[in-house]
């Protein structure tokens, strides 16, 4: 529409207006001339009171005239403002609905279809109506075209109620990104996957991940296993001839693992040739422990088997649905270094699931019997301890009223599985549980629900955003390209990115230490850790960290020495020297500084040493807390030049990790210290000498050894604070506990019990000898003398003793009968040792010790 048209409009309605009001306004001027005649032939009214009328009757026609076109503009209004607040109504609700498809799709749900309800309105001659219909409009075309996209590009809806299990795609990015980052984005890489939907979606991920990280690695070639371990061997074999470069071999399933291992040992190429692989089996444990397998990918399968029936026993009972329909459990990558964390090596099994982290449980008691199937597979470890984990489950639910029926099944053709599924449907189970391996399976599980079964998938299903292919495997092995042309195009475009990679994998090393060492306190794994991310950056031939201490430089953690000569690891793992046979050390610790020396053979810093010979450029870091050089990092390469200005400031970095982390630990391991300790004598405190007595009193009553107490006490303390001041009382109380630790073994306990009370344990000690031990205490103490300001005074001690003798006797039961000995030796005259005597009648245990051994006795109390 033109603005000469709009302006046109506006001059029409105008002039329209316009006559209508001066039709009413002759109107009226006729009607008053008219009255007034009227009035002056009559005389009803005088002339005043003809003219007010008259003047009345003017003023209500002209107001008329001016609401008439007001009311009918009101009410066009009012008509396209409901108009337009239905239309608007249903592109709100069309909003709601794209938004929710929207995340369903970011969550990995399904969409098949959008109902878009929205109408677009007609063109319409009114300037106004026009300027918000035409973006409304807009508005919904937009919409309508989101509509038939989304359902040109999503496969068909799969009726599940939820999915438990990983995200596939992402494994494999997963994948892709730690080859990536192990290879410093060159190298060489041979695939072995397997044909089945879940690992072509890992195919997807794990080259979406080297194209997305701009990655020069070359994958060489691309075998199908199908599952088979032989066929796996088959292929590797072939590779390693094939291509005698390869760097690794990417597997998609950890079932061949220990087939393409074999063939490379058999190669001789284990020092040469990597895997990454999937799932946590235990030859991919021994793999990874042995440094053949740099990690493993793996989902959780105890909580698939554990979280999948029991929600779905919670959704047939109660209705309930998860706010996320595909409940994604965390996609672990298993390295040498958090191996343990995940693996029993005892058992060769993984860990059980921690009490807590079984999240989930029945909501309540079923009135009605319900019945769930389980349909798993069973063909390699993954999937056994799967299955045991339903089988908690199983457990779980019979007490809920609820049948888990767990049914194997191998990886058969589509049409036997939908022979279970029938069957199972046959015999009237209200869901079923299954992983989806074959996009054809979807309408008979779509067909199941809408009969009324509820089913759940857990493991393994096709993902909306990155779904299965057909044709993926074909162009896989079409993909192949050759090292020489390879290498040809590495050489001319080598260089153009790699400072962005390399500073990109700093960067995640750099982060994956700070989440790593968030919340651990003990500095060997701490340590072990740094080693670890920091050659993932740096790719040294060897690396240590040294602890250091005055004037003395030990190793306490060391990396790669073993592959270079059996010398070399003999050496660091008894490496403890003076830090001034250093020069290099010497420096870092006394100014705090990093140093980087480019040239072994012609720096007169460098000290040789026959067992590293080898080391031809070297960097070491300092490792600062609170301003003091704890440690060092020494990093070595038998390539001169290799570290450069940049490793120094890289490597400063992870310093500054180090220093954060090991100053959490020392700082817990202060409070921990604390916590224990009694701060004024240094010795342990009430909590932990019950604590260390009891774990002690068990090793001996294990072994049939005798175990002793002594309860000592101050005598007269009361007096020396009130004639000296509590400051001689603590001073006393120190000249006691120095007193002690001159007079124990190693083995013996000692902690103030409280007050001016100590107890000592003597472990694999008789009376007779825990009597000796006193007597040396007491006669000690005696000889004692403690300054207080311009005098000296001599303090004395009273001792009561007890004994296990051959009984089984508690902590507390030991301790009560030496506080009693040691009240016999106070009232006997203090600073004197009584024992306690299990042989007399229960009467005098009360109230008598027995007296072992008492000098002439002070009557006097010090002044």
């Amino acid at each position: 529409m033109t603005q000469q048209t709009v302006s046109h409009r506006t001059v029409h309605h105008f002039r329209l207006w316009l006559s209508v009001c001066l039709v009413f306004a002759l109107a009226t001027v006729s009607t008053g001339t008219v009255f007034l005649w009227v009035d002056t032939q009559s005389g009803w009214y005088s002339p005043a009171q003809g003219w007010l009328i008259a003047s009345l009757l003017l003023l209500l026609i002209t107001l008329g005239t001016l609401l008439f076109p007001l009311l009918a503009l009101f009410r066009k209004t009012d008509r396209f403002i409901n108009a337009q607040h239905a239309q608007c109504e249903h592109i709100a609700a069309d909003s709601e609905t794209l938004a929710a498809a929207y995340i369903r799709l970011l969550q990995g749900e399904k969409v098949s279809e959008l109902n878009i309800t929205s109408q677009a309105a007609a063109e319409t001659e009114d300037s106004f109506t026009e300027r918000l219909v035409q973006p409304l409009n807009r508005i919904i075309s937009a919409y309508r075209r989101m509509s038939n996209e989304t359902a040109r590009a999503v496969p068909a809806l799969c009726k599940r109620v939820f999915y438990v299990g990983g995200d596939t795609y992402f494994e494999g990015y997963t994948a892709g990104k730690e080859i990536d980052i192990y290879l410093k984005a060159h190298g060489t890489v041979a695939i072995i996957s397997g044909t089945r939907m879940n690992m072509q979606i890992r195919l997807k991920g794990f080259r979406a991940a080297l194209r997305e990280r701009q990655s020069e690695i070359t994958i060489v070639d691309t075998g199908l296993s199908q599952s088979q371990p032989d066929i796996s061997y088959s292929y590797a074999q072939s590779f390693l001839e094939k291509y005698p470069g390869l760097d690794l071999f990417y597997i998609t399933e950890g079932i061949s693992a220990e087939a393409v291992l074999q063939a490379i040992q058999e190669a001789g190429k284990q020092e040469q040739v990597r895997i990454v692989c999937h799932d946590l089996l235990s030859a991919v444990v021994r793999g990874i422990e042995e440094g053949s397998i740099v990690c493993a990918i793996s989902q959780d399968p105890q909580l698939q088997g554990y979280e999948t029936p029991i929600l779905l026993f919670n959704h047939i009972l109660t209705g309930w649905v998860p706010d996320i329909p595909r409940i994604l459990n965390s996609c672990t990558v298993v390295t040498r270094s958090n191996c343990n964390e995940y693996w029993n090596t005892y058992t060769d099994t993984l860990k059980p699931i921690p009490e807590h982290s079984k999240r989930v449980s029945p909501e309540r008691i079923s009135e009605k019997p319900v019945k769930i199937g389980f349909i798993c597979p069973d063909n390699h470890e993954f999937w056994l301890q799967l299955i045991e984990s339903a089988e908690q489950a199983k457990q779980v639910l019979s007490q809920a009223n609820c049948t888990l029926d767990i049914r194997i099944m191998q990886f058969t053709t589509v049409n036997e599985i939908e022979q279970i599924l029938t069957s199972l449907a046959d015999q009237g189970f209200d869901g079923i549980c299954l992983p989806i391996f074959d996009t054809r399976l979807v309408p008979i599980i779509n067909r199941l629900s809408d009969a009324g079964i509820k089913i759940a998938t857990f493991n393994t299903e096709p993902n909306s955003t990155e779904f299965s292919d057909p044709q993926l495997m074909e162009k896989e092995l079409d993909h192949k390209i050759s090292l020489s042309a390879q290498a040809e195009i590495t050489h001319r475009t080598g260089k153009m990115y790699q400072s962005e990679r390399e500073q990109r994998i700093f960067v995640e090393a750099l982060m994956a230490v700070s989440k790593r060492l968030n919340n651990l306190l003990d500095t060997n794994t701490i340590f072990t850790i740094l080693l670890e991310e920091i050659h993932r950056v740096f790719s040294f031939d060897s690396g240590s960290i040294f602890l250091a201490e005055r004037d003395k430089v030990k190793v306490i953690q060391a990396r790669g020495y073993s592959d270079k000569s059996p010398e070399a690891e003999e050496f660091m793992q008894t490496a403890d020297f003076k830090l001034s046979d250093f020069p290099t050390y010497h420096e870092i610790v006394q100014t705090g500084l990093p140093l980087l020396i480019s040239d072994t053979n012609n720096d007169p810093r460098w000290y040789p040493i026959p067992e590293t010979a080898y080391i031809q450029s070297w960097i070491g870091c300092p490792i600062c807390v609170e301003g003091k050089v704890i440690a060092v990092f020494s990093l070595d390469k038998d390539e001169p030049g290799y570290f450069t200005a940049q490793h120094v400031h890289q490597l400063q970095a992870f310093a500054g990790q180090a220093a954060m982390a090991v100053r959490n630990a020392m700082l817990f391991s202060e409070l921990s210290t604390m916590a224990k300790t009694d701060p004024l004598t240094g010795l342990p405190n009430r909590r932990e000498f019950e604590e260390q007595g009891s774990s002690e009193l068990k090793r001996c009553k294990r072994y049939n050894r005798e175990v002793s107490i002594l309860m000592l006490d101050l005598d007269f303390f009361k007096s020396i604070n009130d004639n000296y001041g509590h400051a001689a009382g603590d001073s006393v109380l120190k000249a006691l506990s120095a007193n002690l630790r001159a007079s124990l073994r190693m083995a013996d306990i000692a902690c103030r019990y409280g007050g001016e009370e100590f107890v000592v344990l003597a472990p694999e000690t008789h009376l007779s000898g825990a009597a000796e031990l006193a007597e040396r205490i007491r006669v000690r103490m005696e000889t004692t003398f403690v300054s207080i300001g311009d005098e000296t005074i001599t303090i004395t001690v009273s001792i009561g003793l007890s004994s296990t003798n051959g009984r089984s006797c508690s902590l507390e039961q030991l301790i009560d009968e030496a506080d009693k000995a040691l009240y016999a030796a106070k009232s006997g005259g203090r600073n004197a040792v009584f024992a306690w005597d299990t042989e007399t009648v229960t009467a005098e245990k009360q109230t008598a010790g027995k007296h072992i051994s008492t000098p002439e006795v002070k009557t006097e109390e010090p002044t």
